[in-house]
């Protein structure tokens, strides 16, 4: 046997180790993302119990949302994104956009069971300047946002909810 040919078989098992090593992880990735998708709204609860707000222009202003994200898959949950505005709309057609505030959460392990709050304080309102019309008291909507990395960062997900009616007053 000469030395190219251990060479050529030195070649063709590392490139047989390469190919099984990516099927085989792109098999587990699959059946990871389908076991973490495939019960999707039991897995990601926002809100996972009643959402307090004080959007009373009056009182200092702030929003409480509790959520539960479970990562049922086999691979970590990385830089998750949960972001939310609160959208006003008065005068009966004039809107804005009085909060905006997106947090960032740690790494959560596969099988691992995250329950976190998401804040906002009266530091991160801001009120429209003008006149209010007294008359057609303002309406709140909420946008929501959640973005993660999964699969060691080769798979991204992102869900987007718009114009979720809120409330105006606290608990």
């Amino acid at each position: 046997m000469g030395v190219s040919k251990i060479c050529r078989i030195i070649f063709r098992i590392t490139l047989f180790v390469m190919t099984i090593s990516l099927t085989l992880t792109g098999l587990f990735g699959g059946l990871s993302a389908v076991a973490v998708f495939s019960d999707f709204s039991e897995n990601i609860e926002i809100p996972s119990g009643p959402i307090t707000a004080q959007l009373n222009f009056y009182q200092p202003m702030y929003l409480s949302i509790p959520f539960n994200i479970t990562n049922a898959g086999y691979f970590p949950l990385d830089e998750l994104r949960i972001g939310i505005s609160i959208n006003m709309t008065y005068n009966v057609s004039l809107s804005h956009i009085i909060m905006y505030n997106e947090e960032v959460y740690p790494e959560i392990g596969p099988g691992v069971e995250f329950e976190g709050n998401f804040t906002a304080t009266d530091e991160d309102f801001s009120i429209p300047s003008g006149d209010i019309d007294i008359f057609h008291p303002p309406t709140f909507t909420m946008d929501l946002n959640i973005s993660a990395y999964y699969t060691y960062r080769l798979l991204f997900f992102s869900v987007e909810l718009k114009n979720i009616p809120l409330t105006l007053g606290g608990p």
